[in-house]
């Protein structure tokens, strides 16, 4: 199956559900690998570089800099910030 994809494999081999196929399927560990390191590059991205929304279109890290301990505290709602306001 080396970078077959898999729906073609389960066509071939007549399998009904890609549930079947992916039973007798094997990774080898350098795929395994490979693939880790592409979701660690993509989880970084998303988490240091991409901008959110609901950050006001700001990364994370920017948007944790220009926040004051005070006003970061507060919007989550601490309870101990309620209480001294």
């Amino acid at each position: 199956m080396r970078g077959a994809p898999i729906k073609a494999v389960q066509e071939l081999l007549g399998h009904s559900t890609i549930l079947m196929t992916m039973r007798y399927a094997h990774l080898a560990p350098e795929v395994v690998w490979e693939t880790v390191a592409v979701i660690e590059t993509w989880r970084r991205h998303y988490n240091e570089v991409r901008p959110h929304s609901s950050l006001g279109y700001s990364t994370p890290q920017q948007f944790k800099q220009n926040q004051s301990p005070k006003q970061s505290t507060c919007e989550r709602g601490s309870s101990t910030e309620l209480l001294v306001h």
